[in-house]
């Protein structure tokens, strides 16, 4: 049975979509025969849309335009698609014969479809707005890449191909696209075109990265993490105790910097997370390290600081925890045995207690969800919206 939870804080354009689609906690009402026995593969959202991915290759994808219209229901001429990537308000797909495409916001060229004369002159005629038919990403088919991920911030795209080097596009207003200067003077704003990354490690391939609104990890295939883009609250996680210039923490980094703690320690880093302000790291070994603003105790350490290395969650250590997701203002961890936990601020106007009032409480570090024990319901996966509205199937 296809059941979607939502909590968090609410979130009047995802409610109106969620309303369209089906009931606001439960889908399966809703759904047609045909999507009753068929797994959801995944969900996700930007600004003003929704994305539901269907193991039968279906999918549901409706945006908000306004709240005086319905969503409107948005067509993927495409079929067979093994990878899906959104950033604050773009899509990249990615289908199994390795074809990239994009969809949404392009002012800054975050879809990757343009080359430099095209976004010149895309500023100079204040070309803007959103992309609402599927576009191919030609230049890897020109150069002959197959991208198997992808991950988006707000303005800009990272992407990683088969032999592990990668490339980026968009804006590179805060050194986010890894391309060592922090505004190309030949493009207004920083708006670059897909361009491999060059200031890497030969011998490193990666094979993961994660973006926040300004800011990147990767991850490269022996669980080296490294960081890049903006570091206005130590999302970098750059800090190194040895290092008596602080040369590690700059409010920008333009160039992927190693995150050296971690391997100095011999930690293998399998997945990351990233919201606009923080990060969220996951070992080999299942440990969860965490860095960045904690204002709001998203870093669930006890306290608000702000943390400027990777620094394990001693909350987590006696939980196998395998999968993450993050807003500015929490995270939230899955476990083995489908346990949810989470940490940070929240209105108790919520899933998280029975309170009825709409102050500000705060899980100061990462506690588990009593409300589904009692739903006897077990989810598997986890979605976060930019909101901080949480989806759990």
């Amino acid at each position: 049975m296809n059941i979607i939870y939502t909590f968090g804080k609410r979130n009047l354009i995802i409610d109106k979509i969620l309303n369209n689609i089906g009931e606001t906690y439960q889908i399966e009402d809703h759904l047609s025969n045909n999507f009753q026995y068929f797994k959801i593969l995944n969900i996700l959202t930007t600004n003003d849309t929704i994305l539901i991915q269907f193991e039968n290759d279906e999918i549901i994808f409706q945006r908000l335009i306004s709240f005086s219209l319905p969503p409107i229901e948005i067509n993927l001429p495409i079929k067979k698609i093994k990878f899906i990537s959104c950033g604050f308000n773009h899509y990249h797909f990615i289908t199994n014969v390795n074809s990239v495409f994009g969809l949404g916001d392009n002012n800054f060229n975050q879809l990757g479809i343009l080359n430099k004369k095209q976004i010149n002159n895309q500023i100079n005629n204040n070309q803007t707005g959103w992309i609402d038919t599927l576009q191919p990403i030609n230049y890897f088919t020109e150069i002959g890449s197959n991208i198997v991920f992808i991950s988006n911030g707000r303005y800009h795209s990272i992407f990683i191909d088969s032999h592990g080097k990668v490339y980026s596009c968009g804006s590179n207003e805060y050194g986010q696209l890894g391309l060592a200067q922090d505004i190309d003077s030949s493009v207004e704003n920083g708006i670059r075109e897909i361009t491999p990354i060059t200031f890497l490690p030969s011998n490193e391939n990666f094979v993961k990265s994660s973006s926040g609104d300004f800011h990147n990890l990767l991850i490269s295939n022996e669980g080296r993490v490294y960081s890049f883009g903006s570091n206005s609250y130590g999302q970098l996680g750059l800090y190194d105790e040895s290092d008596e210039k602080d040369e590690n923490n700059d409010l920008t980094q333009n160039i992927p910097k190693l995150i050296k703690s971690l391997s100095d320690n011999n930690k293998i880093i399998v997945d990351s997370k990233c919201s606009s302000c923080h990060s969220v790291l996951l070992s080999n070994e299942n440990q969860v390290f965490t860095f960045g603003r904690g204002i709001n105790y998203q870093l669930g350490h006890s306290d608000d600081e702000t943390c400027i290395a990777p620094t394990l969650v001693d909350d987590l250590s006696d939980y196998n925890i395998l999968s993450m997701s993050c807003s500015s203002t929490s995270t939230l961890f899955l476990d083995d045995k489908n346990r949810l936990f989470y940490t940070g601020g929240y209105s108790t106007l919520n899933f998280i207690n029975d309170n009825n009032n709409n102050e500000m409480e705060f899980n100061i570090t990462p506690k588990p969800i009593p409300q589904i024990v009692h739903l006897n319901f077990k989810p598997n996966h986890l979605h976060t919206h930019h909101s901080n509205l949480n989806f759990i199937w």
